[in-house]
């Protein structure tokens, strides 16, 4: 495989990781949504959303790489 350079390498990039964020929470969550009333659901929606979020924005500090 040849490694490229691509026009909108970053955005692709950001697109995929959000994707496996996003594909990990649902498989996090497949149990207890499968379950659920309407509103838990949304609730539950929600907490994703703001999990997700935090996946996000999340960055390591300098102590936790030494």
């Amino acid at each position: 495989m040849k490694n490229q350079i691509v026009a909108d390498g970053p955005l692709r990039f950001a697109r995929a990781q959000k994707a496996l964020a996003a594909e990990t929470l649902e498989a996090k969550y497949a149990t207890q949504l499968a379950v659920a009333s309407p509103t838990v659901k949304a609730q539950l929606r929600q907490q994703m959303a703001e999990e997700l979020q935090r996946k996000k924005s999340h960055q390591p500090s300098p102590q936790s790489l030494w």
